[in-house]
């Protein structure tokens, strides 16, 4: 008889760490979920969409608590972090590669090319 679950010897409760650091839970109703998606259902007392996106207000992705948690559609969660990313500076290293066109307002390619090419031996 092979054991699994609760009656296995090596149970921790059902909780785990996925590879990105999120609390993961096993149940026999949800089979492997996310705690956080978990906890948010249980507060709207609905199950999430999809495309519902719950995020940690923190960024401690095992912060579980309600206080922590908010609920994003996609396009709202990846314009908040691309702002934190800005704020962070995450991205001033593409600035060197790019200006903003002054009659467009838009940022437009900056491309350098090498003006030192080496040396070479004459040939006689």
């Amino acid at each position: 008889m092979i054991l699994s679950g609760e009656a296995h010897y090596n149970w921790k409760g059902g909780r785990s760490y996925d590879t990105r650091g999120y609390v993961m839970i096993s149940d026999r109703h949800h089979g492997r979920i996310a705690e956080h998606r978990l906890v948010m259902e249980a507060h709207l007392g609905r199950k999430l969409k999809s495309s519902e996106i719950v995020h940690h207000i923190n960024g401690i992705k095992d912060d579980n608590r309600i206080e922590n948690l908010e609920l994003h559609d996609r396009s709202k969660h990846c314009s908040h972090h691309t702002k934190e990313h800005w704020k962070q500076g995450l991205f001033n290293e593409f600035n060197q590669y790019r200006e903003r066109d002054p009659n467009t307002g838009r940022f437009k390619p900056r491309v350098h090319l090498p003006l030192h090419l080496g040396m070479f031996p004459l040939q006689e």
